[in-house]
């Protein structure tokens, strides 16, 4: 005869909660065991690790049974042994024409810093889904999916990232015509992954009858090794305008060499930004300086701060 069912031991088991356990089999407790219903017990369980996206893992082997009435469960959760990045071309293919993997221009771990997911943990889906989104949401990637392969024991995996980068950079020229600018041209010049690093520059240069302007920005979304995801941006520019207020009004306004006015600006500044999970909805706080000097001059270069 079978004997009296005392208690379910897990081993195995890291994300599998005890009174999940103690709830599943409490009501066996003090009866005979019966192996059709602790059967639906067993599936109880797997059913509780699909339902939490732990898609992996499973009770396995058959239960094994003391006399005193202990069952001891074995379960294979499905343990992430490393989490690998591959890069694919447009046709999802890893190799070139001659056969040598496919080489990406994002470094490795700007795709798996953003991965909450990490190896020894175990494998969840929803998790996993979670972790793409926020890889995704770098802007660099086209596509971003995971296959799963078996790691150097059954009951662990490896988690492959296969990914297809975007053209990240574009150079773009234009002319324009406006109120305050007259005729115009400008050439401005973008990436966003500078490096493979998903570090971010940005230029632009716009020349016209009036306007002389040029603009760069820097922009680092995560400080290398930094654990609060801290971010920084520089940024500097100069302009030069012959402002609509000196000409064309009902007095027109000259220096006393005959010039027109030109306001000079010069600058640039710096800001830290840092997200704050703590809050809902995320919050973001940021600090930061700027700088900014401004004269009046010539068309020489040479302030005049007086008119006529």
């Amino acid at each position: 005869p079978n004997p009296v069912l005392q208690s379910v031991q897990v081993e195995g088991a890291q994300v599998l909660p005890d009174e999940i356990v103690a709830q599943t089999f409490s009501p066996q407790y003090g009866q005979t065991l019966n192996l059709r219903e602790f059967q639906r017990g067993i599936e109880a369980l797997n059913r509780w690790y699909r339902d939490n996206g732990y898609v992996l893992a499973q009770v396995v082997a058959a239960p094994q049974v003391s006399p005193d009435g202990t069952v001891t469960l074995t379960v294979a959760e499905g343990v992430i042994e490393d989490i690998n990045v591959r890069f694919l071309d447009q046709d999802g293919n890893d190799t070139n024409e001659r056969g040598e993997p496919i080489r990406g221009r994002t470094r490795s771990f700007i795709i798996t810093r953003e991965f909450r997911s990490q190896p020894g943990q175990v494998f969840n889906q929803n998790q996993i889904q979670a972790d793409l989104q926020r890889a995704f949401g770098l802007g660099i990637f086209e596509d971003l999916r995971v296959s799963l392969n078996p790691g150097s024991d059954p009951r662990k995996v490896d988690v492959t990232v296969n990914v297809v980068e975007r053209n990240t950079g574009s150079i773009a020229a234009g002319v324009g015509i406006s109120s305050a600018s007259g005729l115009f041209g400008t050439v401005s010049y973008q990436e966003q992954n500078l490096g493979g690093n998903n570090q971010r520059l940005a230029a632009e240069i716009q020349f016209g009858q009036r306007d002389l302007l040029f603009d760069v920005g820097f922009t680092d979304p995560w400080i290398a090794g930094d654990p609060f995801r801290t971010s920084y941006s520089v940024s500097a520019f100069a302009r030069r305008t012959i402002p609509l207020v000196f000409q064309g009004g009902e007095t027109e306004v000259f220096l006393p060499n005959g010039d027109r006015p030109r306001v000079r600006r010069f600058g640039g500044g710096i800001s830290f930004a840092r997200p704050d999970d703590a809050f809902e909805p995320n919050w973001r706080f940021s600090t930061g300086i700027q700088y900014q000097n401004v004269r009046i001059q010539d068309a020489d270069g040479d302030r005049s701060p007086v008119d006529e």
